[in-house]
């Protein structure tokens, strides 16, 4: 590992194609701040439009043109009839030609993502169990979910760093004749950075991307093309001071969907979770405003989504269904029928669940992740909740 020291030797040496340093950066000028300490990594770069089109191509062409076990188009009508639910915004699109001979997937990085995690419900009766293809994309899975993960221990590390070696591994002895990319060998870093620095999609360019999405929509709707960047900057500050004229905060803001008020007493459920109801609502009155969504910063919550409430005694997640989204003194309630965890499904890498009598309220406080998630059908009618 390179470190300030050896880092102004090589500089010195000159030779880039022996110490790998073409020039100075110019970075090391800002205070507190050199490349070789202050670390950072691009998820959205690295993996979700890099490794993950190595992997996935890699995966579906064995399945489809050598093992045979479905073809290209059954795999599209999968994903067009597959019910991605109220929870993803980033639906992908179908795959286009009728085989996988380009080098990358045509979607977006948020979209890619989708259909990695989705992938497992989609196809995975077609694929035999213990399938060594089928077990890459499980790898790469797990290796997905410790790097999005927003929150990370001491051994999160560790378990990262094994699941990547696992998985390069894996791929390499598939795939002989392929060389890695660098974008392989940026993943065996991924540890050390999270060490040193934290959750790693709190680093990556996701936002910014976004952010680019606006300008290059501006730039499509101006048939010009002459001088289109003056172009897209004028708009850019006439929406930055429409801002400021408006005085629109930057910060989200509560917002909910066309209701009524409703007394919940006369709900055929009330006495299952009338007693998990706060305090106050019992004090100032049964009746609340009962919405058909309701946005709590930038995070949309609708009837059948679910929500992450606790852990059981096993250490598997609880899950809860939103049954009916309430406000009542500007407090958020989500009315809940609670689901029992049967277990983890391998196979696809999620989790099987079943609904139960309990009903509950909670309160945005209350849960354990803000991130609604939604129950996915598999062929056998078995519902899989993915943490995404």
């Amino acid at each position: 590992m390179r470190n300030a020291e050896n880092y102004d030797t090589d500089l010195a040496i000159g030779d880039c194609s022996r110490t790998g340093i073409k020039a100075y950066c110019a970075l090391n000028k800002v205070k507190f701040y050199h490349v070789t300490e202050n670390f950072t990594v691009d998820i959205l770069h690295d993996l979700a439009e890099g490794f993950c089109d190595t992997v996935m191509l890699c995966v579906l062409d064995y399945f489809v043109n050598v093992l045979k076990l479905f073809d290209f188009e059954t795999l599209n009508f999968r994903m067009d009839m597959f019910n991605y639910g109220p929870v993803v915004s980033n639906k992908p699109p179908l795959l286009s030609g009728n085989r996988f001979e380009n080098t990358k997937l045509k979607m977006t990085g948020s979209e890619k993502l989708t259909f990695v995690h989705l992938l497992g419900i989609m196809i995975g009766d077609l694929v035999p169990v213990g399938d060594a293809y089928w077990e890459l994309y499980l790898s790469l899975r797990k290796v997905i979910d410790i790097a999005m993960s927003p929150v990370v221990s001491v051994d999160t590390p560790r378990a990262l760093r094994a699941h990547v070696k696992a998985m390069l591994e894996l791929y390499l002895s598939l795939n002989a004749t392929h060389a890695l990319k660098p974008n392989a060998h940026f993943l065996t870093h991924y540890p050390v950075c999270m060490e040193k620095c934290g959750p790693l999609r709190n680093m990556s360019c996701f936002r910014d991307e976004a952010k680019h999405r606006q300008l290059k929509a501006a730039a499509t709707a101006t048939p010009s093309r002459r001088n289109i960047a003056f172009t897209v900057a004028v708009k850019h500050h006439l929406n930055l001071s429409f801002r400021f004229k408006a005085n629109v905060s930057i910060l989200p803001q509560t917002e909910s969907g066309s209701g009524h008020i409703e007394n919940l007493e006369k709900n055929e459920n009330f006495f299952l979770f009338c007693d998990s109801l706060p305090l106050s609502y019992h004090l100032s009155g049964c009746k609340c405003y009962v919405t058909n969504w309701v946005s709590y910063k930038g995070t949309r919550y609708s009837p059948s989504m679910l929500l992450l409430v606790g852990f059981d005694e096993c250490s598997l997640p609880v899950f809860a269904e939103i049954k009916l989204v309430a406000i009542h003194s500007e407090q958020i309630l989500f009315i809940c029928q609670n689901m029992r965890t049967v277990g983890f499904e391998e196979h696809v890498h999620g989790y099987q669940v079943v609904h139960n009598s309990k009903w509950t309220c909670y309160t945005v406080d209350s849960l354990v992740r803000p991130k609604p998630l939604f129950p996915h059908k598999t062929i056998r009618g078995d519902l899989i909740v993915i943490l995404m």
